[in-house]
């Protein structure tokens, strides 16, 4: 397979928050819901680099894990959407965080599972 380089720019806030998160929790997983812009997509609008413009953490997990459910996250965005309607225009995706793992930031194989499973419900979703 043929890997796709994305690139994610991080604002200096947003990389503050993360920081923050990680070393008050360093032995336990956080997750959340994000937002993100495009950066010069293309005349069909694709794009590899994205700019993280909002996160919002909703699940403390555990050593190993962390989850949260898509009937939390609907009720979490209807409150963030009252409260920042201008997110309303990003994509939304998730965060989480690797604590315990080096190399830098990368999909682990839980992670790619969900990203198949997701992307294959929204092209049967689009079909239908």
């Amino acid at each position: 397979k043929k890997l796709l380089k994305i690139k994610l720019i991080l604002k200096n806030s947003i990389y503050n928050q993360i920081q923050h998160l990680l070393e008050l929790y360093p032995k336990t997983e956080w997750s959340g819901v994000a937002f993100y812009n495009k950066v010069k997509p293309d005349e069909r609008g694709w794009t590899n680099t994205w700019e993280l413009e909002a996160f919002f953490p909703l699940d403390l997990g555990s050593s190993a894990a962390t989850e949260f459910s898509g009937e939390d996250e609907l009720k979490f965005l209807d409150k963030v959407y009252k409260k920042h309607p201008k997110l309303e225009q990003c994509f939304n995706g998730l965060i989480h965080s690797h604590h315990g793992l080096s190399g830098g930031a990368f999909f682990s194989g839980t992670d790619t599972q969900q990203i198949e499973e997701a992307a294959n419900k929204a092209v049967a979703a689009l079909k239908n």
